[in-house]
């Protein structure tokens, strides 16, 4: 627990749902930006779902592992559900993006 208490705060609620907004919105623009290249389509949305999630989560769960704050069991759980949970929403972001 790191000495913190465990109950958080509403603003600590209000500061996570701003940021996962960004990071969708963030997803969203990758797969605009990669959708010429790739085609548009479920593929291209899971791949921008996929990169965001290597930059996003990989990276903060593995870098912040020798640190030992999480079990290794915890680490591994959540990168495996993260990368699903990343690929659904870049295909429901990808469903929602509309060329103007």
């Amino acid at each position: 627990a790191l000495g913190r208490p465990g109950a958080m705060s509403g603003g600590a609620v209000i500061w996570f749902v701003i940021a996962g907004f960004l990071v969708g919105i963030g997803m969203v623009w990758l797969y605009a930006a990669i959708r010429p290249r790739y085609g548009a389509g479920p593929r291209t949305a899971i791949c921008a779902g996929i990169g965001v999630w290597f930059f996003i989560y990989l990276v903060s769960l593995v870098g912040g592992y020798p640190l030992h704050l999480w079990p290794t069991r915890l680490v591994a759980i959540a990168t495996v559900v993260g990368f699903f949970e990343y690929a659904v929403a870049g295909l429901a972001g990808g469903w929602a993006y509309k060329e103007g």
